[in-house]
């Protein structure tokens, strides 16, 4: 017995723990090997010939997918859905036609396996197909909502949703090209669709080309855009991403193939690995600039809208209007003498004393040139033609209570000028 237990510990258990790693690694392995290469190349070559030597089959996850422990192949760009057995491989759909959905997002769900979106045939598209094990077809899956007009962007797939935006429909160089930055969220559950308002405004830059040049990528835990300079991962499970400049990228050009999480980079005549170039970690590149990871935001509440939207503007309207008032409130302390009126009492026949009379009679002088009058009159702070009507009237209305106050005659030095006397002989 005791023989047995140490046959069981030192045999049998490692050869058990060796069959479920091997196991686990065919069911979520991104590589074809020779026979299953060779199957899928002769099934494209029998319909579109030469086509076939230039299918990428090494694609990551946007080639392969997996459902029940079971993992399936679909050429990037066509319908064929391949099943694989281990080293075998056996082809599932009835197919006729294909070429319509480069750049689709291949991904599972509940039993299913869903094609969304895609570019071929010069259109741009909005379906979401799935897969009938059964009359092994793809059909169009309904969907209801406020559907993205087409679907060729960031599109990925997080729980029971599958998120796509900074979507591009193209021209064909016959017609400007279409965006749409909005995000849309379809709920796998209920196959409906919901419209956010993009805040992710750093990602605009893939705008500066066009999307359908450039590379989307679907790694075993990510999402990869390489787009003019700029290089986007994006963390599919925490919904984080980073901004990278390619430059610091040697031979990033040069045709990729994905295995997991990792990129290598292949020589476009050979089509072999490049033996001097690292092949670049996709987990370990994210994981030591994670300090530097945006989060993305994808359904946007009402005060990250009105924080990122509008609060910046109201703000500087804010600032405007505080300038504008402090500036006012200068102007108006520096003119203050010139906006202080004094208002003169209202002279009445009935009175009997003025302020302004006693103000007159208690000047030394006898003759006051015009400028000396408004000063005792206190309108010396008018505009010269508002001087000349005030005073005019004040000595009408003075001279009514105490006549013949103030008089005018020519300055004899100068007949230009009126000079004002003043009579003090006279009583009240």
């Amino acid at each position: 017995m005791y023989h047995c237990n140490c046959f069981m510990k030192k045999i049998f258990y490692p050869v058990i723990f060796f069959f479920l790693f091997a196991l686990s690694f065919k069911l979520t392995a991104q590589k074809l090997n020779a026979y299953q290469d060779k199957f899928v190349h002769d099934v494209i070559a029998r319909q579109f010939y030469e086509c076939a030597d230039g299918t990428n089959f090494e694609r990551g996850m946007a080639n392969f997918c997996v459902l029940n422990q079971d993992t399936f192949f679909n050429p990037w760009g066509y319908q064929y859905l391949f099943h694989l057995k281990g080293d075998s491989i056996e082809r599932l759909d009835h197919s006729m036609f294909h070429g319509g959905n480069f750049k689709r997002f291949l991904f599972t769900d509940s039993q299913n396996i869903y094609l969304l979106g895609g570019y071929g045939m010069f259109v741009t598209h909005n379906n979401l197909e799935a897969f009938d094990f059964k009359s092994h077809e793809w059909y169009i899956k309904a969907t209801t909502g406020p559907k993205p007009p087409f679907i060729s962007g960031y599109t990925f797939k997080n729980g029971n949703y599958v998120y796509t935006f900074n979507n591009i429909k193209c021209g064909n160089d016959t017609e400007p090209d279409e965006f749409n930055r909005n995000i849309y969220r379809l709920d796998l559950k209920t196959f409906t669709w919901e419209k956010f308002e993009n805040l992710n405004t750093n990602l605009d830059f893939v705008f500066n080309k066009v999307i359908n040049k450039g590379e989307f990528l679907y790694t075993q835990d990510y999402f990869l855009n390489i787009t003019g300079n700029k290089f986007v991962i994006i963390d599919t499970k925490n919904l984080t991403y980073l901004i990278i400049d390619k430059n610091g990228f040697k031979n990033i050009d040069y045709r990729l193939k994905i295995h997991r999480n990792h990129l290598y980079l292949m020589n476009k005549s050979s089509n072999q690995i490049f033996e001097n170039d690292q092949v670049l970690d996709i987990d370990s590149l994210y994981k030591t600039n994670q300090t530097s990871a945006i989060p993305l935001i994808l359904t946007p509440n009402w005060w990250q809208v009105f924080n990122l939207k509008y609060a910046r503007k109201i703000y500087i309207i804010l600032l405007l209007l505080l300038f504008a008032y402090i500036v006012n409130l200068v102007f108006h302390k520096l003119d203050k003498k010139e906006k202080k009126k004094i208002i003169s009492p209202q002279i009445s026949n009935t009175e009997k004393t003025h302020p302004l009379i006693q103000v007159i009679l208690d000047s030394p002088k006898t003759e006051l040139s015009a400028d000396e009058l408004d000063k005792l009159l206190g309108i010396d702070y008018m505009e010269q033609e508002s001087r000349k009507m005030k005073r005019h009237r004040l000595i009408i209305q003075l001279n009514e209570i105490y006549p013949n106050l103030l008089s005018r005659e020519k300055d004899q030095t100068d007949k230009r000028k009126t000079i004002f006397k003043v009579n003090k002989n006279e009583t009240i």
